[in-house]
């Protein structure tokens, strides 16, 4: 009888944690779109499009604020430890993070609603650039910790380097423009 017991409960316990997963890479992806959204409405003017943006991050945050509570949830039923806690951890930081990207697509969308001339091509040119490596990077992050791939989060790490590098040259580029 403890046998079926222990089984039902790992059962439970991997159930609750591929619904984590699956909402974590659900919020990736909105957070993903909203991102591309946010750039490309600044580089076609569409403000439309990042009035969607903007009213979009409230989608976002009822979404971090359900992985947070099944994240909670979890750790409450199972008390996990090792590696399953060490999973739920990083997602409640990543849910922060997440959050925080959503909230910069947004302030992005906002700003784009109220600019009255277009940004210099070469500042367009930079602002498409960086999103395309920070859009890649965070995808390639999120992959990794939903696979526990230890050399692809190394990857990752230095493609994160890069991006900081490619920022720094374009806010000299900024600096000098402005």
């Amino acid at each position: 009888m403890e046998v079926s017991t222990n089984a039902r409960y790992e059962e439970r316990m991997q159930t609750d944690l591929a619904e984590i997963r699956e909402k974590v890479g659900g919020v990736a992806e909105l957070i993903e779109s909203q991102v591309g959204d946010a750039v490309h409405a600044l580089l076609e003017e569409d403000r439309d499009l990042a009035n969607d943006v903007v009213l979009g991050d409230r989608r976002v945050n009822r979404k971090v604020r359900e992985i947070d509570r099944l994240a909670h949830a979890f750790i409450v039923r199972h008390a996990p430890s090792a590696g399953h806690l060490r999973y739920v951890s990083a997602v409640l930081r990543l849910d922060v993070a997440l959050e925080r990207i959503g909230d910069y697509a947004s302030t992005i969308g906002r700003e784009v609603v109220q600019i009255s001339a277009p940004p210099p091509a070469r500042v367009l040119r930079d602002v498409e650039l960086i999103s395309h490596q920070a859009r890649r990077t965070q995808h390639q992050a999120l992959v990794a910790l939903q696979k526990a791939d230890v050399e692809l989060a190394n990857e990752t790490y230095g493609m994160a380097g890069q991006t900081d590098s490619t920022l720094e040259k374009m806010f000299e580029e900024l600096i000098e423009v402005g």
